[in-house]
């Protein structure tokens, strides 16, 4: 009796003793596979692929900021859990790999976060670039503009110029052409003068040679008649004598005759 209750006590022992290994090895599979399985994200609201804009990327960053700064107290507060269990090496292998993994996903966010600001700031240059070429090409513009007003006005200048000085040559030909009218006028008028003059001096002597031969002919005919009046007078006082003389000869006859 006594053996076999001994026997059963033994039996009970060994059977609670496989029950608490079995049980531990349960917990230690069990946290094993707690250890082993993927930490959820920690900024599940800001995955990489979500992030498309400055805004995004500028949350995202101060969000991973923020729990960067909060991760060495978090993983070491872990770590001292760690030491109170019974398989401290898989505990801290754990909290080594949700490290990594943390890491990991910050980076991710960090990176996509960088690669948007990049993006922007790339498109912010090729807009001021775009930004400058227009208005280079603006004030390219606007300098050929002013220079092409300018030179058309420097062309308005020289035309101008042009205008006012054949307008000064034409004056000067008119000038000289009526210099040349009113010479020729001039000398036409003294060679009519002249011709006038020298019709006058012909008028003039010619009525000075009509004068002198009136003059001459009535000189001449009052010498003529001074000639007759002699004769005549001299023909009366032949006569006179003829008549004072009473005889005569033939020969008185004769020449009282003959005159």
């Amino acid at each position: 009796m006594l053996v076999c209750a001994g026997a059963g006590g033994a039996h009970r022992s060994v059977a609670r003793a496989g029950m608490i290994v079995m049980i531990a090895i349960a917990g230690v599979l069990g946290g094993a596979r707690a250890f082993a399985a993927e930490p959820a994200p920690r900024l599940p609201q800001f995955r990489p692929e979500a992030i498309e804009t400055v805004d995004d990327a500028e949350r995202a960053l101060a969000a991973v900021d923020a729990l960067r700064r909060g991760l060495p107290a978090e993983w070491a507060a872990r770590r001292r859990e760690c030491a109170g269990r019974m398989l401290v090496s898989a505990c801290e292998a754990q909290v080594s790999q949700d490290r990594r993994t943390t890491d990991q996903e910050l980076r991710s966010i960090e990176q996509r976060s960088r690669a948007v600001q990049r993006e922007h700031a790339a498109r912010e240059r090729s807009a001021l670039d775009a930004r400058q070429i227009d208005r280079q090409i603006s004030d390219q513009a606007d300098r050929d503009e002013d220079a092409a007003r300018r030179a058309q006005a420097q062309r308005e200048r020289l035309r101008e110029s042009d205008d006012r000085r054949r307008e000064r040559d034409d004056e000067a030909v008119e000038r000289a052409q009526r210099g040349v009218i009113e010479s020729e006028r001039r000398a036409e008028r003294a060679r009519a003068a002249a011709a006038r003059a020298a019709d006058a001096e012909q008028r003039a002597a010619r009525e000075e040679a009509n004068r002198a031969a009136h003059a001459e002919r009535l000189r001449r005919h009052e010498a003529e008649r001074a000639e007759a009046r002699v004769r005549n007078l001299e023909r009366a006082d032949k006569a006179r004598r003829r008549a004072t003389v009473p005889v005569e000869g033939d020969t008185t006859r004769s020449e009282a005759q003959r005159n």
